[in-house]
């Protein structure tokens, strides 16, 4: 807030045809929420609020607890998100959002892994987004590193990129941000570009980018349901611990009879408008493996299915109901069944 009245509070930005929006607060404490609503929610609305607007704000996640400080200690993570949900969601903006981040891929001195905690995390943040009836927003990783904490790793291929993207479109996203573009050398963050000059990370989000906006326009039309788990015949461990922690919740797939996979993978169903039911099938294999990952569905009724890889549609006749596909490192489909009418 001082930053923005010692440099901006004189400027009217509808002067300023580039501007399209405001980025109020980024990982607020409670305080900091209560702070940023009393400064900025009725300025926001009086003078922006026509509905052109972005009034942008991005939340820890439910496993973050450094929104807990001041005289807020005793508040819950739902006092938290439905206090931002309540208020500052509420700005007449042209979108109405619920944002978290929450970087996944990890290292330590003996090896890389995927957070337990990102499944539900984000089966959270848009079961939140859909209860409220506002949109699930989300970061995919795009940097390593970050002051002294060195457990987030550097993306260093495409299918790291790609398997982030396609994580946060299983639950429904539909405002993926980058993190993070530049480098802060005194911090030792590494993003998209090296030295000011764009790197391979730069490169290949602008690649998966191009994909998805092949086919947007059908995941659009389709809104998130519930989430769904399968452990791979070819997978390290019986149990995978992100699947444990949504196992409580998770849900079978409609008119989906069997599952099978060399390695882990996650379903997601989404249902449209009219009721027609899809799901995300994601590869949940750690993507700097780079494994080819075989999945065998069986569907009960249906007599194909529409699915959409790499941003191009595809439609296959099933015989007695099974659909097999290798999905490649990070790789994610959006399968549509087909009945007869």
């Amino acid at each position: 807030p001082n930053y923005y009245e010692q440099y901006f509070s004189t400027i009217d930005f509808r002067d300023y045809p580039a501007v399209k929006g405001f980025f109020v607060v980024d990982e607020p404490t409670y305080g900091q929420l209560v702070d940023t609503e009393s400064r900025y929610l009725t300025w926001f609305n009086e003078n922006y609020g026509d509905g052109t607007y972005e009034f942008w704000s991005n939340l820890f996640s439910r496993y973050v607890t450094n929104w807990k400080k001041g005289d807020y200690k005793d508040k819950t993570y739902d006092d938290y998100a439905g206090h931002y949900l309540s208020t500052l969601s509420r700005a007449n903006s042209i979108n109405k959002h619920f944002s978290i981040d929450y970087y996944t891929l990890r290292k330590t001195d003996g090896g890389i892994y995927m957070a337990d905690t990102n499944l539900m995390a984000h089966v959270d943040a848009a079961t939140r987004a859909k209860n409220a009836g506002v949109k699930f927003s989300a970061y995919v990783q795009a940097f390593g590193g970050y002051a002294d904490d060195t457990s987030y790793r550097e993306p260093t291929t495409y299918a790291e990129i790609d398997w982030g993207v396609n994580n946060l479109l299983s639950f429904g996203a539909t405002t993926l941000k980058f993190f993070h573009y530049r480098e802060y050398k005194k911090d030792k963050l590494v993003g998209m570009l090296s030295d000011g000059v764009p790197n391979d990370r730069y490169y290949w989000t602008q690649e998966a980018l191009e994909i998805l906006r092949k086919w947007d326009h059908v995941y659009l039309s389709y809104k998130w349901d519930h989430i769904y788990t399968n452990v791979g015949t070819g997978s390290r461990d019986s149990i995978n611990p992100a699947f444990e922690y949504v196992r409580n919740i998770e849900k079978p797939i409609t008119n989906v009879s069997g599952v099978k996979s060399k390695y882990d993978i996650t379903m997601n169903e989404f249902t449209d408008g009219d009721g027609n039911k899809a799901f995300m099938l994601c590869n949940y294999d750690e993507p700097l493996m780079q494994r080819k990952n075989k999945v065998t569905i069986t569907m009960q009724n249906a007599e194909g299915l529409l699915y959409y890889r790499k941003g191009e549609p595809t439609t296959v006749l099933l015989e007695k109901g099974k659909f097999e596909i290798e999905l490649d490192a990070g790789e994610g489909v959006f399968v549509i069944p087909l009945y007869k009418k």
